[in-house]
């Protein structure tokens, strides 16, 4: 007999025994939850009864409305009770996992057992998905993490000769996101593999899943995988989705990155910005400062350097200026002041400013 699948053959049966005792308790916590929502609906019927019995009709409404969720949650417990009642298989026999092993040493290559780890694991040929070479993959049983029933997905597929999307190397597969698969509906048949103890076709079923490609549910798709990186969020960018920055000249994904409405040029949101006029983006060759409050504007809202802010706030200035020039230098014109001459005897008035032209006659005097 092969010590080695011996061995190995053990620690299996036993991550598959403690993985049904962790299936069965869990099973039962469900139908305890699935209990006490019962409970709870069957007490807030009693409740609306009584309500409606007392006329209490705003009560009975509010208690209605607890109903109606109760039963949302009625539902739910009953679905989270139906994936576990399926009766759990047999524990199969030392004789049985090792025929597994077997098979599997033949089907996909020799597999490795680290006993510090209680690890089991076998690496694929190359994966190449439409004509993108992501290398081999080791896929990683943990026998440990069995014994945690249905909770965590007890593997991992690391890659071994990293492919990642560009922009995101935790995405080293369409379907692998920091080395866990995403089953879709390989899901219940890889589940089913591990109760029953059919290693040999789990870690096909992993294998197989490996080899597909759904771009509907891809981490990242295969037609941006090798595509540029947003210097900003690091998001994968391709195509028409890349917008060069000639500012900081980097690219950046549309989300990233904008238009200047004076010239028309693509700009990052960290090189562009709005104007403190008119409100829109514009890029640093199309801004300059006001000369009088330093602020950033498109060339659009500056006139003679200035901001429309600055500009009003010049012309009321000057215009007060005006006005009090005018106040202290006026003089009214045809009925005004009239022009005064001091003598011995007093002081006269001489004529208006509109007899300029007559002789000015003082009293006992003759004209002069």
């Amino acid at each position: 007999m092969n010590n080695k699948a011996f061995h190995v053959a053990v620690v299996v049966q036993q991550s598959i025994i403690k993985m049904h005792e962790a299936c069965r308790l869990e099973r039962l916590n469900r139908y305890g939850r699935l209990a006490e929502d019962v409970e709870t609906f069957a007490n807030l019927i009693s409740l609306c009864q009584k309500a409606l019995h007392k006329k209490w009709h705003l009560a009975a409404e509010r208690i209605q409305r607890r109903l109606t969720n109760c039963v949302s949650d009625l539902w739910y417990a009953l679905q989270n009770c139906k994936q576990v009642s399926v009766e759990l298989p047999p524990v199969p026999s030392l004789r049985t996992l090792i025929a597994e092993l077997e098979q599997l040493d033949t089907e996909l290559g020799p597999y490795e057992f680290d006993r510090a780890n209680k690890r089991l694991s076998i690496i694929t040929e190359d994966i190449e998905l439409e004509d993108v070479v992501l290398g081999p993959f080791r896929i990683d049983l943990d026998l440990r993490q069995m014994v945690h029933g249905s909770h965590d997905s007890p593997y991992a597929c690391v890659a071994t000769e990293p492919n990642p999307a560009s922009g995101n190397i935790s995405t080293t597969h369409p379907h692998v996101s920091d080395n866990r698969l995403c089953e879709g509906d390989g899901k219940i048949p890889i589940r089913k593999a591990l109760e029953q103890g059919r290693i040999c076709d789990f870690f096909l079923l992993v294998a197989n899943t490996l080899n597909t490609y759904n771009p509907e549910s891809a981490y990242v798709r295969l037609d941006d995988w090798t595509g540029e990186q947003c210097y900003d969020c690091g998001d994968s960018i391709h195509g028409d989705n890349v917008y060069y920055c000639p500012n900081c000249d980097y690219e950046y994904c549309s989300y990233c990155s904008s238009y200047c409405r004076s010239c028309d040029e693509a700009c990052c949101l960290g090189c562009g910005g709005e104007c403190h006029g008119c409100g829109e983006f514009v890029c640093p060759r199309c801004v300059a400062a006001c000369v009088e409050c330093k602020k950033k504007y498109c060339t659009n809202c500056l006139e003679d350097q200035m901001c429309p802010d600055c500009r009003e706030r010049n012309q009321e200035n000057e215009d007060q200026t005006d006005e009090d020039g005018s106040e202290g230098n006026e003089v009214e014109q045809g009925a005004g002041f009239a022009e005064t001459v001091r003598t011995p005897d007093g002081v006269l008035s001489a004529l208006q400013p509109d007899g300029l032209g007559e002789a000015l006659v003082f009293p006992g005097q003759g004209p002069q």
